[in-house]
């Protein structure tokens, strides 16, 4: 009897609160969590492709010297562990230098690479008038039309000087500031094409030139070579750096891992990801808050069937079953419609419902990297949530209940 009187009870639960006050309650909170899965996974998606361009341009380990060490060195200070996560080992050199062209200077990091390693810049564009392939600018630097060496430059930076391809452009480089007037300094160069990364800070001022060009016109001491080194996991490179820095048999490289290189951009994307996460928490709060008052409503305004059954003989854990059961159950609509919901835009942002142009982004389709590890802490939080306000509220009416009995008892023993 008890039970069936529990389970009618169950089934009437919450039938006097508004109904309008349930359905804001649950659409409120369902709102608020698509909303929170929704710009997470953009902010995501949007992280992940950045920082796939900086490991693709930089390469994921970068082994500097500041001599001629070959390649053998090299491989006589990697472990076998190492090797067995390797995928390419490039050489490159760099410096910094000046572009002079139709009357503008603009600073220029000049980069020296093997011609085989534009393959591994995985978005990489080049331009020569017109979007081109990887293997058509090895072409273009091996059959150019000119005795001058070719280089090609970041898109941005072409724009702003409005060069042509098969142009003439001039590089300074000083070593020695005494040396200002050296016409060693100076070497002309035939512009070939552009390059484009979507980063700004290596579209603006870099320019890619063939390796051994670049060691045969400035060969004096000052230039920075070294290995670019990718990896089957990009993440691993950090401990890698501080594997190497701490072996004394890898201190003629110094060893920068893509991380290191760049610090202060991810950081900055972090707190910003976080800044945006806590405030899509506080509109998430808000709206659990609202279905806690709405479940300890519930709870409350049924007082008076909550001491009808409490002394019919049903017992606290029966009741608190009961009132578990239909909290769980509201939580879990509530997450169910917000997972449709949340997924379902991310899905057709992921698949081409909201189109991106390739003129300003390197990918045609708003990118999506969703943590399932914030869902299941959602869903864990919600439901934990409801849990605590449904007990609270119990907790409240059974000392009611049990004061009341107390004085019952002493008004018989009077």
């Amino acid at each position: 009897m008890n039970n069936f009187l529990a389970q009618y009870f169950l089934k009437s639960f919450g039938s006097l609160t508004s109904p309008w006050i349930r359905r804001l309650s649950l659409g409120g909170l369902s709102l608020s969590l698509a909303l929170l899965l929704i710009t997470q996974g953009v902010f995501g998606g949007f992280e992940k492709i950045f920082k796939e361009s900086l490991q693709s341009f930089n390469a994921h380990l970068v082994a500097l010297n500041y001599g001629n060490f070959p390649e053998k060195n090299l491989r006589e200070v990697l472990t076998p562990e190492f090797e067995k996560e390797l995928v390419s080992l490039n050489p490159f050199t760099y410096t910094e230098s000046l572009l002079l062209s139709q009357g503008k200077i603009r600073g220029l990091s000049l980069k020296g690479l093997d011609l085989k390693s534009l393959d591994k810049i995985k978005y990489l564009k080049l331009y020569n008038n017109k979007l081109i392939e990887v293997h058509e600018i090895k072409d273009i630097f091996l059959n150019k039309n000119s005795d001058l060496p070719a280089l090609i430059l970041g898109k941005d930076l072409v724009e702003a000087l409005q060069l042509k391809p098969g142009q003439q452009v001039k590089l300074f480089r000083a070593s020695d500031l005494a040396s200002l007037d050296s016409p060693r300094n100076f070497q002309a160069f035939v512009f070939l094409g552009a390059f484009e990364t979507g980063l700004k800070d290596f579209d603006s001022a870099f320019a890619l030139v063939d390796l051994e060009v670049l060691q045969s016109l400035w060969p004096e001491a000052g230039l920075s070579q070294g290995w670019e080194i990718r990896l089957k996991n990009p993440d691993r490179a950090l401990y890698w750096q501080d594997f190497f820095q701490e072996n004394e048999a890898s201190s003629l490289f110094h060893w920068i891992s893509w991380q290191k290189l760049n610090e202060p951009i991810l950081k900055a994307l972090r707190y910003d990801r976080l800044v945006f996460f806590f405030i899509m928490a506080l509109v998430v709060l808000v709206a659990l808050a609202s279905l806690a008052g709405f479940l300890a409503l519930m709870v409350l305004e049924r007082d008076q069937d909550l001491q009808l059954l409490y002394f019919l003989g049903v017992s606290k854990s029966k009741i608190n079953r009961l009132f578990e059961r239909v909290a769980f159950f509201f939580s879990l609509k509530a997450l169910f419609w917000a997972l449709i919901f949340g997924l379902g835009v991310l899905w057709l942002l992921r698949y081409g419902f909201w189109s991106l142009s390739k003129e300003v982004y390197r990918v045609d389709h708003v990118p999506v990297e969703l943590s399932w590890s914030l869902v299941l802490l959602l869903v864990t939080f919600s439901l934990l949530l409801s849990w605590l306000v449904v007990r609270f509220s119990l907790g409240r009416i059974f000392k009611k209940l049990e004061l009341q009995s107390s004085k019952n008892l002493v008004s018989r023993s009077d």
